[in-house]
């Protein structure tokens, strides 16, 4: 099992706006591929800033996802509407594997 994590900084003043967006994106996801556990995390110390941590089962059912995603017309258009909530080069996104 792998966990995908993304820290991402949130525009100012945008932080409820940034966290509806986030549970909207991880309910989609949740729905549609049931073998995925994703959520949205808000920091709790330091700056505005979310977490999405989802899990896969391995690296290939990732990129099986993520290249159904990058052809989904409303996934596509949540990704599009959300650009003015993040600052761009923010963007993190690191893979950890389970071990134990």
């Amino acid at each position: 099992m792998i966990y995908r994590v993304i820290s991402i900084d949130i525009v100012d003043g945008k932080e409820e706006e940034a966290i509806l967006f986030g549970k909207r994106t991880t309910q989609y996801i949740n729905a549609r591929y049931p073998e995925v556990n994703a959520h949205v995390l808000r920091n709790r110390s330091g700056g505005p800033r979310v977490h999405v941590v989802e899990s896969y089962d391995t690296q290939e059912a990732w990129e099986a996802i993520i290249a159904e995603l990058k052809v989904d017309a409303e996934w596509q258009a949540m990704e599009a509407d959300s650009r003015h909530l993040y600052v761009p080069a923010s963007f993190d996104e690191t893979f950890y594997d389970v071990i134990s």
